[in-house]
């Protein structure tokens, strides 16, 4: 009943445990200039489906530039930003204003639509 022990099997090397688009992982890619709201890392066989139909180019081994003048790209663009745009001749009150996050308020004022004069008071 005493058998020997078999050998150990061989380990088999995975690509698990890189993080995605980090350059080791050669499953991934990432964007440069992504016009989506979303995480800028695509699986490489999206990558190249873009690179074949001249939506993007590749700018390293892991990294590609979409190609901003394609029509398919501004499409995707102006979809991301729909919700962020003024509405045209929306008049602000200065409540709302002070309730957006902004980095440079200066830029941000002179872009802003026509501000209401007066702030209500409380009462």
């Amino acid at each position: 009943m005493n058998a020997p022990t078999p050998a150990r099997a061989v380990t088999q090397e995975a690509c698990g445990g890189q993080p995605r688009g980090s350059g080791n992982n050669p499953k991934w890619a990432r964007i440069v200039n992504p016009v989506l709201n979303q995480s800028p890392v695509i699986r490489r066989k999206d990558a190249e489906r873009l690179v074949t139909q001249k939506r993007a180019l590749w700018v390293s081994t892991d990294q590609l530039r979409l190609n901003l003048v394609h029509e398919g790209n501004q499409r995707e663009a102006a979809g991301a930003a729909a919700g962020y745009e003024w509405p045209s001749g929306k008049v602000v009150t200065v409540r709302e204003l002070l309730n957006i996050g902004v980095v440079r308020p200066e830029k941000a004022i002179t872009g802003a639509p026509a501000l209401v004069a007066r702030v209500p008071r409380k009462t």
